[in-house]
């Protein structure tokens, strides 16, 4: 799973043995979500959960097999009618980074028949405006046949910005981001 949001509250804490562990939420456009770390995933990532950091976050949720619980007399009752899911978090980014830490390279996807020297001029301005150190892929599909050849510019390198992908949407021309 990976999710992006604003940090909106955070809360460290002391278990009753004595361990660390932190309550956290996260908000986005799609709702709240909130969660508990517990001991060193607490420690490691903690600095990360500040209020209003927008953050990006990657891990794996998984179901807990059994979730025990106590009755009214004390006895442990085994419940796996209640579903309850834990959340291991692999990295934690802050949300302005995630483009440039994440983006490996662009693919340009371009039909045969839109290549004119005109097009090659006006990309060649916007690459040129463009220069970072992504690598920069050209996908070429012969329509009649459907036939695709990939080639990778060894020439140029390109920053991955907001500019240069308006061009390509505003221009309707298809792209696809890799990552690393």
């Amino acid at each position: 799973i990976c999710f992006a949001g604003i940090v909106t509250e955070s809360k460290e804490l002391i278990t009753k043995k004595g361990k660390p562990f932190g309550r956290v939420t996260i908000e986005d456009y799609s709702g709240t979500y909130s969660f508990s770390l517990f001991d060193k995933e607490w420690i490691d990532y903690k600095n990360y959960f500040t209020l209003n950091y927008f953050l990006m976050i990657r891990g794996n949720i998984t179901e807990r097999r059994k979730f025990i619980r106590k009755d009214e007399n004390g006895k442990n009752i085994e419940n796996n009618d209640i579903p309850i899911f834990d959340l291991k978090i692999e990295k934690i980014m802050m949300l302005h980074s995630v483009r440039e830490d994440l983006i490996s390279s662009i693919e340009i996807i371009l039909p045969l028949s839109k290549i004119t020297n005109d097009f090659i001029k006006r990309i060649n301005k916007q690459i040129s405006a463009n220069k970072g150190n992504k690598k920069l892929c050209f996908v070429i599909i012969e329509e009649e046949t459907n036939t695709k050849i990939e080639r990778i510019s060894r020439k140029y390198r390109v920053n991955i910005s907001t500019e240069l992908l308006e061009y390509l949407k505003n221009n309707y021309i298809n792209y696809k981001i890799n990552t690393y």
